[in-house]
């Protein structure tokens, strides 16, 4: 346990496992710096409480711990910086973000896990150039009120379940410039009624929909490019109502169409290209 009394203790290069935490810091001085080895606790690294909000976590390994790799809780800032970090085969999330706390996540790595970062509970923060793959549920998960203001430049790929999963009332203003490919379920799957703003991403080489909107949602789809996925490049369906402008849908792929909307949807496409999509540029069918 580390607690903060004006003197920045060293803490790297140490081997910590076998414990229920494996680090948890209270207070962090301006500039402590964790760099670890942790691993088969119930939850590696947790970070707890506004006192907290100056750690920085540069280059921890996080591995096989029981619940959680990095936690992130209680009120923590954007001054708390989590990079270069890698968790993998945690058996929950590699990386959980809640409690109204506002990390910046940036260059990490998670691989396996139930998911490989969830931004869930009110947590918050910026997320960066992330590498996130194998997770059984999603590479990220915005979920329970979870509100990052921005996803930028991550690599969303190889994950069991979706790429990035937006669900129960969770939101990003800005989720841009991030790639998904060759995930088992839709690259990015809206539901639940979430909004999230989808601007300048690549859906590529999916093993299902690059981006499925659904369920009386309503993101904003711009700018993003859709090439060689297995099902649709886009597809809104049950009451969904997004915005779908400037975006690029071309083949080879996209094997059931480019855009795929339903029905009971109310889409509004306008000033997009579709160009040598394997099934048809927009498709049009009535949901039961």
């Amino acid at each position: 346990e580390v607690r903060n009394d004006g003197t920045n203790p060293v803490t790297d290069g140490n081997v910590v496992s076998g414990t229920l935490v494996g680090i948890l810091v209270h207070d962090a001085a301006a500039g402590e710096h964790f760099r670890n080895d942790v691993s088969l606790c119930e939850h590696g690294i947790r970070v707890d409480g506004e006192e907290s909000s100056a750690a920085l976590l540069d280059g921890n390994r996080v591995h096989e711990c029981r619940q959680v790799g990095i936690h992130l809780l209680n009120d923590i800032a954007a001054t708390c910086i989590v990079k270069n970090n890698v968790c993998e085969s945690n058996v929950k999330a590699g990386i959980l973000v809640e409690l109204n706390a506002s990390p910046v996540l940036d260059g990490n790595t998670t691989v396996g896990g139930t998911t490989g970062i969830s931004i869930v509970n009110y947590g918050m923060g910026v997320l960066a150039r992330n590498d996130c793959s194998k997770a059984l549920r999603a590479g990220i998960q915005i979920s329970e009120w979870g509100a990052p203001m921005s996803l930028d430049g991550n690599l969303l790929h190889d994950n069991t379940g979706n790429g990035l999963k937006v669900v129960d009332g969770g939101s990003c203003a800005a989720c841009c410039n991030n790639q998904f490919s060759n995930n088992l379920e839709a690259g990015c799957y809206v539901g639940e009624g979430c909004n999230p703003n989808l601007i300048g991403n690549t859906f590529f080489a999916g093993l299902s929909t690059g981006l499925h909107v659904t369920s009386r949602s309503s993101a904003l789809v711009q700018g993003n490019t859709f090439t060689g996925n297995a099902g649709y490049g886009l597809l809104v369906d049950n009451l969904a109502s997004s915005a779908v402008t400037g975006n690029t849908f071309k083949g080879p792929g996209n094997a059931l169409g480019g855009c795929g909307v339903a029905t009971k949807a109310v889409p509004r496409l306008e000033g997009n290209t579709f160009d040598g999509n394997t099934g048809p540029g927009i498709r049009v069918w009535s949901e039961g």
